[in-house]
């Protein structure tokens, strides 16, 4: 269950760094609810509780990575205009 609060943590966050902005309750609501929904679809399609874990941590790897690679363009625009 921790890497489901991690995950949605993660996606409200690189949500809402998406839009400029800091991390926000909203955003972590809605990163969670993303994470529910998606755990609840994989149970609905039988899938095994391993697979659903190795799509959570690849969903929250992906979202950290666009965090990352958003935060580098920011910060070498920064440089560029400076």
């Amino acid at each position: 269950m921790n890497l489901n609060q991690l995950a949605g943590a993660g996606a409200g966050a690189v949500s809402t760094a998406l839009t400029g902005g800091r991390a926000s309750l909203i955003g972590t609501l809605l990163g969670s609810l993303l994470i529910a929904m998606i755990n609840n679809g994989l149970n609905l399609l039988n899938v095994s509780v391993l697979y659903q874990q190795v799509t959570i941590g690849l969903l929250l790897l992906v979202t950290l990575a666009i965090g990352v690679e958003r935060k580098y363009r920011i910060a070498g625009l920064l440089r560029r205009a400076g």
